[in-house]
């Protein structure tokens, strides 16, 4: 039964085949050697194609090519179905260019045409900038000023502009003091100096007066009108316990601290400084060294020489008296609230 079927199905596959091939034409196709030079139309039709070394090559979508724009920048590109052509960014996005790069190229290259170039510079020159504000490179030559004259903009000016600058003639002795003052603008010599007042002294400003019309000595005393005022010399150091203004201080030499110093112990001796504010152990206080110090609460003078006291960090006009107790006069009382500080160096110890 199978091979009866074949033997049908076959002729009429071969009769199908050649009736097609007679209603519809069978494909065309031109064989081109490697040596054939043609141009133009080689008889190919449309929708046919041609070999090449027997390499089949068709032309459908040659047609497609044909009829796209050859306008200058295009590229043709497949789009999934047929040829089309792209330029600028929606190329570059089919191609998958990353455009970061190219952007910060263009981008350095913009800021770059502002900038003056390195190669310009060297030891002699220096960056600035045109009366059109644009940056530039200036080269100095030997023996020149850099300035700015009545006009213009900044420039590498020679003797003869700075000479004008300055309205002094060349060849002018400019050690003379007529001519000093001329060069810089007719300025009077003593205001030169002057400080506090117009027309002052050389003389005054050089030697720096310290008392009215005395130049050899200072005067410690101002005038204390309030609690707590102080005149003198003063030092900062860090104390080792709590204190206030008024309080005698002794150098404790281990610690590098100042302690308040007691009568009562040769360790604690001798009282060398003033604390002028209350700090805390461990805190940097203001001292003073010698001068006056006026405190209406903790000073009570009665006399006028002053010692330190067996109650740690105060002072009296009451010397110690009793057996091992330290004995040291630490200054002069003003009044009863007001002392001029100067304390002795030396400490005795009274004998029991």
């Amino acid at each position: 039964m199978f091979k009866k079927f074949k033997k049908m199905i076959v002729p009429l596959l071969i009769t199908f085949l050649l009736f097609s091939i007679v209603v519809m034409g069978a494909p065309t196709y031109v064989n081109i050697g490697p040596t054939t030079d043609f141009e133009g139309d080689v008889g190919v039709p449309s929708g046919s194609g041609y070999y090449i070394e027997d390499v089949l090559f068709s032309t459908l979508g040659l047609i497609d090519i044909s009829t796209l724009s050859m306008t200058d920048g295009n590229f043709i590109v497949g789009d999934g179905t047929n040829w089309i052509v792209e330029s600028g960014s929606t190329a570059r996005t089919s191609l998958g260019i990353d455009l970061s790069l190219y952007y910060l190229k263009t981008e350095i290259d913009t800021l770059l045409a502002d900038y003056t170039p390195k190669s310009l510079f060297d030891a002699y020159t220096i960056l600035y900038a045109d009366t059109d504000n644009t940056p530039a490179a200036l080269s100095i030559v030997p023996s020149r000023i850099m300035g700015r004259a009545a006009t213009g903009g900044i420039a590498a000016l020679d003797k003869a502009a700075v000479l004008e600058i300055i309205n002094v003639e060349d060849g002018a002795d400019v050690t003379d003091v007529a001519n000093v003052t001329t060069a810089l603008g007719s300025i009077n010599a003593n205001a030169l100096a002057d400080i506090t007042s117009p027309g002052a002294n050389i003389e005054d400003a050089v030697t720096k007066k310290h008392t009215q019309n005395t130049d050899t000595q200072f005067d410690f005393y101002n005038a204390l009108s309030s609690d707590h005022d102080w005149s003198g010399d003063k030092d900062t150091q860090p104390v080792g316990e709590s204190v206030v203004f008024g309080d005698l201080l002794y150098p404790d030499w281990t610690a590098g601290e100042w302690l308040k110093a007691d009568a009562d112990l040769a360790a604690k001796m001798p009282g060398l400084r003033i604390a002028l504010e209350s700090k805390t152990d461990g805190q940097t206080c203001l001292m003073l060294v010698k001068g006056y110090i006026r405190d209406d609460s903790a000073f009570e003078f009665t006399a006028s020489m002053v010692y330190a006291n067996v109650t740690p960090g105060t002072m009296s006009s009451t010397a110690p008296s009793a057996g091992g107790q330290q004995l040291q006069r630490v200054g002069v009382a003003k009044s009863a609230d007001i002392l001029f500080f100067d304390p002795s160096i030396d400490v005795g110890e009274i004998k029991p």
